[in-house]
């Protein structure tokens, strides 16, 4: 799946991400992070955020960092059968310098911003 995504990105120029959709819980949202909450990434690290940052969210929490990273907790794996598929705009206001933060280069966060 993350090649799908990859292979569109590079093609049309749209970031996608792809959650395994048995780990969301309930609705996805987007919005801005409430100061104090954390994010653990795709490559592991778990980061903190400001209420300048914009989050993608179930309903148990942080779910990735909008136009940034996915987060681990709803990685897409070999035994992944259904998916979330997100594929939107975030305004570059919204995401520039904010990965740079955590020392981030992201294909998304690059052609967000």
């Amino acid at each position: 799946m993350v090649d799908v995504t990859n292979y569109v990105m590079l093609e049309l120029g749209q970031p996608m991400h792809a959650y395994d959709r048995a780990r969301l819980a309930g609705a996805i949202r987007v919005r801005f992070a409430q100061n104090g909450e954390s994010v653990r990434l795709l490559d592991g690290r778990a980061v903190q955020v400001g209420s300048d940052v914009l989050l993608i969210c179930d309903d148990v929490g942080p779910v990735g960092l909008a136009g940034i990273m996915g987060g681990e907790r709803t990685a897409v794996s070999r035994e992944t059968r259904d998916i979330f598929l997100e594929v939107a705009y975030f305004s570059p206001d919204a995401v520039i310098g904010r990965a740079l933060r955590w020392g981030l280069t992201t294909d998304a966060s690059q052609r967000f911003e």
